[in-house]
């Protein structure tokens, strides 16, 4: 009978996920009731959609687990083609549906899913495996041309017509980190980045918005009107943006009030359930801005909580790559990790005011079916790797 290993790091990132999954389902409850009130008035009707999203998710947690990892390479060009017929369908007009200004969802009527979320994980089991196929000949460029890169350009491609910027960026992120584990030659990946920086920059200036998030971005600490001389200064942040002369425009408003949250949250926060942002001064405060509602409710020890937790991810993501033998469940692995913490830290700092306004989720935590079934299902695939089995 085969034997089944589990090491600290299942346990360790078992109890770290069932946390952050915790704390989004207390913070959901929070944030969004205002919001439920207003526009349905029922002041869980957000916190219902995502219970009912968080028993998807972890179903296909469990279901994910008992598959041996080994036999997700048959299911690799399956699911990559599924994700991309989905991607093209979104920008079919009766079809995909726009919210937010950005056509990512498909609407079925009794639900509706965001294809880019799901072509997350597809796309990790997909690279994995080709590289993993290719291991031969990985240092001949045209290895990687065909079909692994033109399959990804062809996402992003599609997933920047959307338009999405935050998970095209995303996408790449994890993409160079499993190129990188999978040794392929350091002259081709910096080859890769030069040419995925020049697509990133032409994509960011043919939007205005996007050109405007930017030098807002840049002014903040370049400029005269830097935030560290608003917060030196005589008239400083919280007083700006909660007076009189309190602007609901402008390219860093949610930024702005992220921070207010943020700062007024203290050490130890106002408590549960007394955010003032999120009583329509924050927009998405239960989506891409929830971190901001934890540091403001439970203060800087909340977002330090949280932080670590993700820390704790990536110190056993990195533990089991290095620690499995088995080339698949190493870049699997490691895939999985800089998807979830990466994008964590990508919303941390979008919301700390580090990084321009990208539009991702905080992983775990944010409502949003599509990113929380994706995101437990990646931590199922994690967990399954570093179980240990081989067949």
């Amino acid at each position: 009978m085969r034997r089944i290993e589990f090491p600290k790091e299942y346990f360790a990132i078992l109890i770290s996920t069932i946390l952050l999954f915790a704390i989004g389902i207390i913070m959901v409850s929070s944030s969004s009731a205002e919001h439920s009130i207003r526009y349905y008035d029922d002041p869980f009707h957000i916190l219902k959609k995502h219970l009912l999203h968080s028993m998807a998710g972890v179903v296909i947690l469990i279901f994910v687990i008992n598959i041996p990892f080994n036999k997700y390479k048959y299911l690799s060009y399956i699911l990559i083609i599924a994700n991309i017929i989905l991607l093209i369908l979104v920008l079919i007009p009766g079809f995909g549906i726009k919210a937010g200004g950005a056509q990512s969802w498909l609407d079925f009527g009794v639900f509706s899913i965001q294809p880019s979320e799901f072509v997350k994980l597809s796309l990790i089991i997909f690279a994995s495996d080709i590289l993993v196929r290719k291991r031969n000949s990985i240092n001949r460029f045209i290895h990687l041309v065909i079909p692994l890169l033109l399959i990804v350009s062809i996402i992003t491609f599609l997933v920047f017509l959307q338009p999405d910027l935050g998970t095209a960026i995303i996408i790449w992120l994890f993409l160079f980190t499993i190129l990188f584990v999978g040794k392929v030659k350091f002259r081709h990946m910096f080859i890769l980045f030069i040419i995925w920086l020049l697509i990133v920059g032409l994509f960011i200036t043919k939007a205005e918005y996007r050109v405007g998030r930017i030098k807002s971005f840049l002014s903040k600490y370049l400029g005269e009107e830097s935030l560290l001389s608003e917060y030196l200064g005589e008239e400083n942040l919280l007083s700006k943006y909660l007076g009189e002369e309190n602007n609901t425009e402008g390219d860093d408003f949610q930024q702005r009030q992220a921070l207010i949250a943020l700062g007024s949250g203290g050490i130890l926060g106002k408590g549960l359930g007394k955010s003032i942002q999120k009583l329509a001064y924050l927009p998405h405060p239960y989506t891409d801005f929830i971190f901001a509602i934890i540091g403001e409710e439970l203060g800087l020890l909340g977002t330090i909580s949280v932080a670590v937790l993700y820390l704790i991810l990536a110190i056993c993501g990195i533990s089991i790559c290095i620690r499995i033998e088995n080339p698949l469940g190493k870049l699997l692995s490691i895939g999985i990790t800089t998807y979830i913490v990466g994008q964590a830290l990508i919303n941390m700092s979008v919301v700390s005011g580090l990084l321009p306004v990208t539009g991702v989720p905080l992983p775990l935590i944010s409502t949003g079916g599509s990113s929380l079934i994706t995101s437990l299902a990646s931590i199922g695939v994690l967990l399954n790797v570093a179980r240990g089995e081989k067949e």
